[in-house]
């Protein structure tokens, strides 16, 4: 039911993910299975922001925006940064072109330190922003959590990893790893 008691065919909840508080006045919700995130405003009304109602891997404008069980949102210089986590992939959701581009990772599941395309992670989930707009990634798949420094995930930059190593070349350190 949508706001007012009105039925919203395509607008739908299903297994909600990433709830995300704002102080604009909405939450950000994925729909995980579905691949689809939607709005709900202040007045309680289910908007679709981005995403297809099937999985999939694909970057651009907000309509034909593709994503594989996106986990989790975090608001993210000016827009939201997105776990893809089906995809292995960090996405960023830019409100101002209305457009979904792949901060980091390469779309397959690896572990692997780098600069945004060469950074790897496995099945990342949980995200979080600190005040300096570092960004924490917990990684799920390899058992890991990770750093961004700023501005880096939405422009494809340097991951920094540290605190663990294992001898894979130039791949190794996250910050935890368990």
């Amino acid at each position: 039911m949508c706001a007012g008691g009105g039925h919203c065919p395509k607008s739908r909840l299903h297994m909600p993910s990433g709830n995300l508080p704002s102080c604009v006045c909405y939450r950000a919700i994925w729909t995980v299975e579905d691949g689809e995130a939607v709005l709900l405003t202040g007045r309680m009304e289910v908007a679709d922001l981005s995403g297809q109602p099937v999985a999939g891997y694909n970057d651009g404008p907000f309509a034909q925006a593709a994503f594989s069980e996106p986990w989790a949102i975090v608001p993210y210089d000016g827009g939201f940064l997105v776990s893809d986590t089906g995809n292995h992939v960090l996405r960023y959701l830019d409100l101002v072109e209305e457009k979904v581009c792949t901060g980091a990772g390469t779309g397959r599941a690896d572990f692997c330190d780098g600069t945004g395309e060469q950074a790897a992670f496995d099945s990342p989930t949980g995200l979080a922003v600190d005040n300096q707009g570092t960004v924490y990634i917990a990684d799920t798949g390899n058992g890991a959590v990770y750093r961004c420094q700023r501005s880096v995930c939405r422009n494809r930059g340097a991951c920094l990893r540290s605190g663990y190593s294992h001898d894979q070349g130039p791949c190794s350190s996250p910050v935890w790893h368990g």
